[in-house]
């Protein structure tokens, strides 16, 4: 059984799964304010590969003939990239131009847009909880954003970052130093998943 608490206040949510070994875990973050900050607390029963991805959900394209998911996917852009380290982006796949975004989303962009999607900077730490409580540090980067990785049907990810993490309990901390106000009312998740690499 997974126990979540929420703590809100002046921009600040704290989930707490009692370090329970559940995976994944994916809870709310909100982009719209600058210096917004969401932590999580989670146990890694696995020592393996973890990733650490933005969710950016919409309607089933069903609901609205599909008008939500394109305003989604002009947020998570055309372009695909996976973090190279460093805050360094690799491409994926071949480039967007605008021409080709324009055919998909019509009046929703102009000829400023980028096939890159919104470039959202995340701070983003991870800690190990040592004895007594102790935080020592695993992670800490500021992370540029853009573009999407994967997608799936209701769903666009970005990925942060992906790294091996012993068993044991962890703090991840998300904070976003720059407000995206057009951002209201999305739903964009953190998703901390295993994968199949140890």
């Amino acid at each position: 059984m997974v126990l979540l608490f929420a703590f809100l206040q002046a921009g600040c949510a704290t989930f707490s799964f009692g370090f329970t070994p559940t995976m994944p875990v994916v809870v709310p973050i909100d982009l719209t304010k600058a210096g917004n900050k969401t932590e999580i607390q989670f146990r890694i029963t696995d020592a393996r590969v973890y990733r650490f991805e933005l969710a950016f959900y919409h309607n089933d394209p069903k609901e609205d003939n599909g008008l939500d998911a394109k305003k989604v996917r002009k947020i998570a852009g055309y372009n695909g990239y996976f973090p190279g380290g460093a805050n360094q982006l690799i491409p994926l796949g071949s480039r967007c131009d605008y021409e080709y975004a324009k055919k998909y989303l019509g009046d929703l962009i102009d000829e400023t847009y980028d096939c890159d999607g919104m470039i959202i900077p995340i701070n983003f730490t991870v800690y190990r909880i040592e004895g007594g409580g102790k935080r020592s540090l695993i992670l800490r980067d500021l992370y540029i954003t853009k573009g999407h990785t994967a997608s799936s049907y209701e769903v666009y990810w970005r990925l942060l970052d992906s790294r091996s993490f012993k068993k044991g309990k962890y703090i991840a901390v998300l904070e976003n130093p720059q407000g995206f106000p057009e951002l209201a009312g999305r739903d964009i998740r953190l998703s901390i998943a295993k994968t199949r690499f140890k």
